[in-house]
């Protein structure tokens, strides 16, 4: 069973093991359906990227339905909505996040090199593990970007990225001079190798590799928004070589066109992928058919030689029959004269 998904019983050798380096959150995504699996009776066992993606699907569906039932019931009821419409109160909805790629890249920074394994997100940080002094960010207890009604159908990447007049100064970029890839600053905390998506972009810690740094920043594509991921790892580190410091509106048109060109990239890998997937399906669908042409041929031979053999096992069985021992004639030769 190990060359089989747990879930599907596709055979494939492209699998993310349950027991592995990601085993807590191919765990969490388990849990949604209900499903346990004993790691000592069943060590090697995996689950096909199909299976990730569609329990990941069902992960936001699932937390999109609670957004939905969080924002109808801070709805104002009929008898409380009174007032003029100036005094009326602005509702912001949650809206589900893209799923986020695994990915491997350089400890310096870089592009993306790996989207083919999806990993679950897994609860970000609640408030109260923020360092003092630093302002409350849009951070939920779900997994939701926080946008209000008006922008929320603001989606599409040649919509965000609009260079603005002007940004916040809690973030800035650097970039060293032997650098080709700019770094994100956002509170005195330095990330780099960026997942880009359509909507989002999410910024892994700098010191990611050398400390195990889990920690990320996740920011809308327009810039306008941020939310922080998870804990350092690690206390303040000094960088080795200067930078050149970068403002928002210096950076952002080179990261913009970056993040173009990688999203492209991705949805290019992607088409790329599912015609190999259709391609593989119809060669395995004809040789399937071929196959059982062939197998009706070669039945049709035995059964033809099955009764060939028949016929002439009831020849030989009747010519022994006919042949019994004719009645013994005496041969006298007067009988001839």
């Amino acid at each position: 069973m190990a060359s089989f998904c747990r879930l599907c019983l596709t055979k494939t050798s492209n699998k993310v093991p349950i027991f592995g380096q990601d085993e807590a959150n191919v765990i969490n995504l388990l849990l949604l359906i209900e499903l346990d699996i004993d790691a000592d009776n069943e060590p090697d066992a995996g689950v096909c990227f199909d299976c990730i993606v569609t329990l990941e699907g069902f992960y936001q569906f699932k937390e999109q339905c609670h957004t939905n039932d969080d924002f109808l019931k801070g709805l104002p009821t009929k008898d409380s909505a009174d007032g003029s419409e100036d005094e009326g109160t602005h509702y912001e909805c949650l809206e589900d996040e893209p799923v986020v790629a695994k990915y491997e890249s350089s400890d310096e920074e870089g592009l993306v090199k790996d989207y083919d394994l999806i990993e679950a997100l897994s609860p970000v940080k609640s408030k109260d593990s923020l360092d003092e002094g630093k302002p409350d960010l849009a951070i939920s207890n779900r997994t939701s970007w926080k946008r209000s009604a008006s922008s929320s159908t603001f989606t599409a990447l040649d919509k965000l990225q609009v260079l603005r007049d002007s940004y916040p100064d809690f973030f800035h970029f650097e970039r060293g001079k032997r650098s080709v890839y700019f770094t994100l600053v956002f509170y005195g905390e330095r990330y780099n190798s960026a997942i880009y998506c359509d909507a989002y972009t999410v910024w892994q810690c700098a010191n990611r590799r050398r400390f195990q740094c889990p920690a990320q920043v996740s920011a809308t594509n327009d810039y306008t928004e941020f939310e922080r991921r998870f804990e350092h790892t690690h206390g303040e580190v000094v960088e080795k070589e200067p930078s050149d410091r970068f403002t928002p509106k210096q950076a952002l048109p080179e990261v913009f066109k970056l993040c173009r060109q990688n999203v492209m990239k991705r949805k290019a890998k992607g088409r790329l992928a599912q015609m190999e997937r259709k391609m593989k399906l119809e060669e395995e669908a004809t040789n399937l058919r071929r196959n059982g042409v062939e197998e009706a041929v070669v039945e049709q031979e035995q059964v033809t030689q099955v009764y060939d053999n028949n016929s002439l096992l009831r020849v030989l069985r009747d010519g022994d029959s006919d042949g019994q021992e004719d009645e013994f004639v005496e041969y006298d030769s007067s009988d001839s004269a």
